[in-house]
């Protein structure tokens, strides 16, 4: 069992051991959220992290007691952390949580030096449930068939590469062969910051073959 799982399994069982306590009693109301953060450090028993609501909102700092195994999950590792706040303070305000879930997702790199092909981008359709971007990433919730084999890219088009707003191609493959597999929920964070951060950037164009709306395959980001 990895460290996450571990941590994760100890949470929900303290979790199920406060739903046995008296029924009697009046159970405060629980504020349950989820989002995609930057795993930071994990430290004398303190594990934290870190995100941006949308676009180019304040930092929120999350920490809750427990740890990872950093050579498995490094600092800097986005991740889909679900989490009840502690202190009660409200969506969106740092402070100390409680873990009710953290799982891995999809890490993908803009890479620039070695873009790849768009060569049969648009193969595999994605439904997209909800594309939006952290300051430098862009976040994505959809359906994709299951495959142990499945990959995702962002490729750029180098003929716009120079512009004020660049086109990017969200693709995903898996290996010919795997067998017909159900639906499943996806997440994936990409991380654009080296495209981002060039001072003369407007914005930029992710181009998907959406299939939850095939007229709706083109998502512009721009810089606030």
């Amino acid at each position: 069992m990895n460290t996450i799982t571990r941590i994760t399994s100890l949470l929900t069982a303290l979790i199920v051991l406060a739903s046995c306590s008296d029924s009697s009693k009046d159970i405060p109301t629980v504020n349950i959220y989820q989002d995609i953060v930057t795993f930071t450090s994990s430290e004398s028993n303190r594990v934290s992290f870190e995100f941006q609501v949308v676009d180019d909102s304040p930092a929120v700092m999350l920490y809750a007691p427990g740890s990872i195994d950093t050579k498995t999950t490094p600092p800097g590792t986005r991740l889909m952390l679900t989490y009840s706040p502690a202190d009660g303070q409200d969506y969106g305000e740092s402070g100390a949580v409680n873990v009710r879930a953290l799982s891995k997702i999809y890490n993908v790199e803009l890479n620039l030096l070695d873009p790849g092909t768009l060569d049969g981008w648009d193969n595999e359709p994605i439904a997209i449930t909800t594309l939006w971007r952290s300051g430098s990433y862009i976040n994505m919730f959809a359906q994709v068939a299951n495959s142990t084999t499945r990959t995702f890219y962002l490729i750029p088009d180098m003929s716009t590469i120079s512009s004020s707003c660049p086109d990017l191609y969200l693709s995903t493959r898996s290996t010919t062969g795997d067998a017909p597999a159900y639906m499943t929920r996806t997440a994936a964070s990409f991380d654009i910051s080296e495209l981002w951060e060039r001072e003369d950037l407007q914005g930029v164009k992710i181009h998907v073959a959406n299939a939850t709306n095939p007229y709706n395959n083109v998502f512009t980001f721009n810089k606030q």
